[in-house]
């Protein structure tokens, strides 16, 4: 196997766009295929949701931001809850967000899930959601542990948040 050719944050940011969505682990770029229409309506539900529980607080909610974590580490959550922004010049979130969700995809390995999942935790997320279509289930990842919710998901970060399953997954 040869040697890995590593990218800076600048180098990944002049990529072109060639219809694949990129992301940088540790200077690694890593492509896959633009997520599937059932993958999207899952990812814009939670995003809706989100921003509803929102109402009237001084926080955002954002689809598919750019999250620098790591010097070499830039991830691409499907939607973010931040309680205060925090962009830099080069219009990057700086660290984690508070909240970040993941809609997992066929192309979607369990090695690449758990590797995101442990990322967020360490830069700082307080919540990281897994959401699986297929089951019909979240997981709910928090530093102190795992909670598998199949039915409805509520957070002490958003004491308005109601997220029913069956109406999240109803594309499915």
């Amino acid at each position: 196997m040869g040697a890995k050719t590593l990218l800076t944050v600048e180098q990944f940011a002049a990529l072109p766009d060639d219809d694949l969505q990129h992301e940088l682990d540790e200077g690694e770029l890593i492509s896959t295929p633009m997520p599937k229409s059932t993958h999207t309506k899952i990812a814009c539900g939670t995003y809706d949701a989100l921003k509803l529980a929102l109402q009237g607080q001084a926080a955002s909610v954002y689809f598919e931001p750019s999250c620098l974590l790591a010097p070499h580490t830039i991830r691409e959550p499907d939607v973010a809850f931040f309680r205060m922004e925090r962009v830099d010049e080069s219009g990057y979130f700086m660290g984690a967000p508070d909240i970040a969700v993941e809609v997992i995809s066929p192309s979607d390995t369990a090695r690449l899930v758990i590797r995101k999942v442990g990322q967020y935790l360490e830069s700082g997320s307080e919540e990281v959601w897994v959401l699986y279509p297929e089951e019909r289930q979240i997981h709910v990842h928090r530093k102190s542990g795992i909670t598998v919710v199949r039915d409805t998901l509520t957070t002490p970060l958003l004491p308005g948040l109601h997220l029913s399953l069956a109406d999240l997954f109803q594309a499915v």
